[in-house]
């Protein structure tokens, strides 16, 4: 038996009770794939007979889970009881294929291989047989990440309408298990995905703006950004396409309602954004997968953001070090020189002082978005000693 399951790409699990077998369908049924039954067995370890009761017990289990996920999950009889063999009758009363219990299997697997194959979710499995993979690889492991999508492509490949809670919901769990996992990896640090956070900080984050969490009196602030600006532009694109998702919020709020995708989705019902919105969170679960795959060490990882303390980072370059950061240019003045604002800052007096040459050589003008080295002048002024990257 194990050696045709290899043969073809089965895994089998096996149980010698009703109660066991099922409370691991119950509990992984998204992962199962078909179900062979014997015709007799326990119901519980307490029992000792055999008895038809245990498959019926299953069969009616497995309907109803069937009825509430809207699903069906390929199932064979496999016994060596010639009482059921014979029965032309039982096949047809339960709805169910019967094999019997030889050496070689073969027709019990092609047969399952062949019922697998016409589920609409296998279709789909192979399909996207390589983002399947990276939903299942250990980064995402306990996530339910493509049971999480897989409503969503199910309508879109049957060109059917996607329900928008349903999806929203969805979507918003995809960008917190991505964010964990980044965090998990040193991406991002772990304050932006505790209780007190939430998705827009660790948008914020992400862009290279401070993250501020007021609650609890922390901010942060990305050094180097780690992800391609398309990756980071897809986890914002997602997170506002699914901001404001029920007519609760936007009611007591109408201020929300022009920006609710619900109000969105009575104005143009055809679920093209939605759709949208769930090929990027595929590219961003990619994304995310590829770029912990070549960076795994979560310490080198958090060399690229810090903490900003009540006195800043700025402290930093006090001590006689460059200073990078990342902000934007608030004046060019007359002279041609330029004045530079780090994110996170209040206080002008961090305001860094562009010399000319920099502007001109770079084309700066008001409103460009800077990523810089700083440091102290014996003035104690900030001045910008070279331009990183023009981030916009």
């Amino acid at each position: 038996m194990e050696l045709y399951a290899k043969r073809y790409r089965c895994e089998l699990v096996s149980f010698e009770t009703k109660d066991e077998g099922m409370a691991y369908f119950h509990k992984h049924y998204r992962e199962i794939d078909a179900i062979i039954l014997d015709a007799l067995f326990v119901v519980s370890s307490t029992e000792e007979d055999v008895k038809e009761k245990a498959l019926n017990q299953c069969l009616e289990e497995i309907a109803r889970l069937e009825e509430r996920e809207g699903s069906y999950f390929p199932r064979v009889i496999y016994t060596a009881q010639s009482r059921i063999l014979d029965d032309e009758d039982f096949e047809e009363n339960r709805s169910i294929k019967v094999f019997e219990k030889v050496d070689d299997p073969i027709d019990l697997f092609s047969h399952i291989k062949q019922q697998i194959e016409g589920r609409k979710d296998s279709q789909l499995k192979k399909l996207y047989g390589n983002f399947v993979s990276v939903c299942d690889s250990p980064l995402f492991e306990g996530a339910d990440l493509w049971m999480k999508f897989l409503p969503a492509l199910e309508a879109i490949h049957e060109n059917k309408s996607l329900d928008t809670s349903v999806s929203v919901g969805a979507l918003r769990r995809i960008l917190d298990r991505v964010s964990k996992t980044m965090a998990d990896y040193g991406m991002i640090p772990s304050d932006l995905t505790n209780g007190s956070a939430s998705l827009t900080l660790v948008s914020i984050f992400l862009s290279g703006r401070t993250a501020d969490l007021r609650r609890d009196g922390l901010k942060y602030q990305m050094i180097d950004p780690i992800l391609p600006s398309l990756y980071l532009s897809a986890f914002r694109f997602i997170l506002d396409a699914t901001g404001v998702a029920n007519h609760e919020e936007w009611e007591k709020d109408e201020k929300l309602k022009d920006h609710s995708i619900c109000e969105y989705e009575e104005l143009i019902p055809n679920n093209q954004l939605l759709k949208t919105a769930t090929f990027v969170a595929m590219d961003l679960v990619v994304g995310v997968n590829e770029f912990i795959s070549k960076n795994p060490d979560s310490l080198v990882n958090c060399k690229n953001w810090v903490e900003l303390t009540e006195k800043s980072s700025f402290q930093k370059a006090e001590q006689g070090g460059d200073l990078t950061k990342i902000g934007n240019v608030i004046a060019v003045i007359g002279t041609g020189a330029a004045f530079f604002q780090p994110d996170g800052s209040t206080d002008s007096s961090e305001n860094g002082y562009i010399p000319k040459g920099f502007v001109q050589d770079n084309c700066i003008e008001r409103g460009a978005r800077l990523k810089v080295k700083m440091k102290v002048t014996k003035a104690g002024k900030y001045e910008v000693t070279k331009i990183i990257d023009i981030l916009s």
